[in-house]
């Protein structure tokens, strides 16, 4: 259990490193997008025929089941000002 506590620790410390790095080469403003923030108490299935509508608007479709895959396009939304 503890190789995979550090494999996790490692992941995102590298994961963080290149996000600064490309934000920081592209002047791109980087940082976490809080729950409450972008979505609230807003259960899946409302989060997932927002996200449909607003995909649609774009002449776009999701072509998954997945609920976080849909929660991952929101908040990208989101951070475009479109949800």
């Amino acid at each position: 259990m503890e190789d995979a506590r550090q494999d996790i620790i490692k992941l995102t410390t590298i994961s963080g490193i290149i996000i600064g790095v490309v934000a920081n080469k592209n002047n791109l403003i980087c940082g976490p997008v809080r729950i409450i923030d972008w979505k609230g108490q807003v259960k899946k299935d409302v989060i997932k025929r927002r996200v449909e509508k607003r995909l649609e608007r774009r002449g776009e479709k999701l072509s998954t089941k997945a609920s976080h895959e849909f929660d991952a396009v929101g908040i990208g939304l989101y951070v475009l000002g479109e949800f």
